[in-house]
């Protein structure tokens, strides 16, 4: 149901974090919202494959959609239920819960077809969230409700590690396999530039929610510099926001990316 294959690719990652790059942007955008990203995937030197994401917002500023996933929120601005297509399904909808009645932490987000209840699959998946000393999300605990043993089953877990500016650092994901678990993926992220990611929000539950894997993490955008023949370039604003980033590998452009802003 969630996107967890995203964040077994280490070159998924960086790409969901890198999401921009390349179009010029028109003198007249200097908005501090991003309302659009436009990615190029770069197949060969004649053949493009390009599409967009849109972001929307309220009147508080706090991010209600992007793309086709759409965020619903409390009157104190937490996100509490998001829906978004899914197989067919219309309205395929995660419902957050959080530590108490005025906190901002996560406890855990349940998803399902209905509230709590069994979806068309047959069972419904929940993760918990938990949190370190700083109150960072540093562990994620994936569960499967299955009907048929009427009861949850941890399949995975996650561990978050950070650098002292808070940006992530390290992510490992652990899953079942039998009756223990073993070391499915380990992504790590070793530099980071000193401008403003607008992918970033402080909605925990985004972590695995959005379209960039583990894009909105960090308040910084992660580069990988000559990381396994990959190399990104960032073009900025003068207040910091990219307005666009082209990603080789080999010398070659794989990738590039547009920011706009209103």
């Amino acid at each position: 149901m969630k996107r967890v294959p995203a964040i077994l690719s280490c070159v998924m990652i960086f790409c969901g974090c890198h999401k921009e790059s390349v179009p010029a942007l028109p003198a007249e955008n200097i908005g501090q919202k991003l309302v659009k990203i436009t990615n190029t995937l770069v197949l060969n030197e004649n053949l493009l494959s390009t599409d967009s994401i849109n972001f929307d917002y309220d009147a508080a500023g706090k991010i209600i959609a992007e793309g086709k996933m759409h965020y619903y929120r409390d009157a104190q601005e937490r996100i509490t239920r998001i829906t978004q297509p899914l197989w067919g399904v219309d309205d395929f909808s995660s419902y957050v819960f959080y530590s108490d009645a005025l906190s901002g932490k996560v406890s855990y987000v349940a998803y399902g077809s209905s509230r709590l209840g069994s979806s068309r699959l047959g069972y419904t998946d929940s993760v918990s969230y938990l949190h370190d000393s700083q109150g960072r999300v540093s562990k994620m605990m994936d569960y499967y409700f299955f009907d048929d043993r009427d009861s949850f089953v941890l399949i995975a877990y996650y561990l978050l590690e950070y650098d002292e500016k808070s940006n992530l650092q390290q992510i490992t994901r652990y899953a079942l396999d039998g009756n223990r678990f073993i070391l499915c993926a380990l992504s790590q992220y070793d530099e980071y530039d000193t401008k403003v990611n607008p992918l970033y929000s402080d909605d925990e539950v985004r972590l695995l929610e959005n379209f960039w894997g583990l894009g909105n993490v960090s308040a910084n955008n992660v580069r990988f510099t000559e990381h396994n023949n990959f190399h990104e370039e960032y073009k900025y604003r003068d207040d910091g926001k990219p307005i666009s980033c082209s990603i080789t590998k080999d010398g070659k452009e794989i990738y590039r990316a547009g920011y706009f802003y209103k």
